[in-house]
């Protein structure tokens, strides 16, 4: 018992005198930012998570933010190292690691609370696939659509889509899109549903529940009507208590 009080009595002296635990904190930090920024990264890459519409917006933002913090780690190691002969070697460890992971993490968290908050009502738009494409690698395949942009421009957009959407939506099929505002005023599609007949089932039906595409797609003239009931009372009751 002795023997282990000691060692640890001069373990934590070694550290306090020489400084050791400054550096070590400061590298820790920047490993963990860089390995959360790789799983990102392949997050970003591998999954087919919701499209955003204002894309270039979200991806500066996500730069200003990710330089900011990467700043403020540059500045804490100073803060803490000082002008030692050892902080340049640290600094340097420091800005590679963070910097790799600091901007995809920073780019999935603005995501991720712009949609998590949003709880605005969606817009509800009409478009025509014009073009599909695949495109496949190692790690696995990713489909793409090419749109007519329902957003006033007369150049095609292009969306990322999960193989579900994009085996249905053949060029000339008619889509509707559940456009939000996003929480942090990033655009983006709530849902995306492949249809041959925009009328049936309403569009707002279609938009508003959480059913998936396949049972949208199963949905008869009994359900539905079903569904415009429940929402009416929801809207009634929620209007009623403002």
């Amino acid at each position: 018992m002795f023997f282990i009080f000691f060692t640890y009595k001069q373990l934590n002296t070694y550290w306090k005198e020489n400084n050791v635990y400054k550096p070590s904190i400061l590298l820790g930090i920047s490993t963990a930012l860089a390995i959360t920024g790789y799983i990102q990264a392949q997050r970003i890459l591998l999954i087919d998570e919701p499209v955003v519409i204002d894309n270039y917006l979200l991806l500066s933002h996500a730069a200003v933010v990710g330089g900011l913090l990467l700043l403020l780690i540059i500045i804490l190691t100073f803060y803490l190292l000082g002008r030692s002969p050892r902080s340049h070697r640290v600094l340097f460890q420091v800005i590679l690691l963070a910097g790799i992971g600091i901007f995809p993490t920073s780019y999935v968290e603005l995501k991720s609370i712009n949609h998590a908050f949003d709880k605005e009502e969606p817009n509800i738009y009409e478009t025509l696939v014009l073009d599909r494409k695949k495109f496949t690698s190692r790690k696995g395949t990713i489909h793409y659509l090419y749109t007519e942009n329902w957003n006033n421009s007369n150049v095609s957009q292009k969306i990322r889509v999960p193989y579900i959407i994009y085996s249905k939506a053949n060029v000339g099929a008619k889509l509707i899109l559940c456009q939000k505002p996003g929480a942090l005023g990033y655009r983006w599609l709530d849902k995306i549903i492949v249809t041959q007949d925009l009328d049936q089932p309403p569009q707002q039906v279609l938009c508003r529940t959480s059913l998936n595409q396949e049972i949208i797609e199963n949905l008869d003239q009994n359900q539905v009507k079903s569904l415009q009931a429940l929402y009416r009372k929801y809207d009634a009751k929620k209007n009623g208590s403002e």
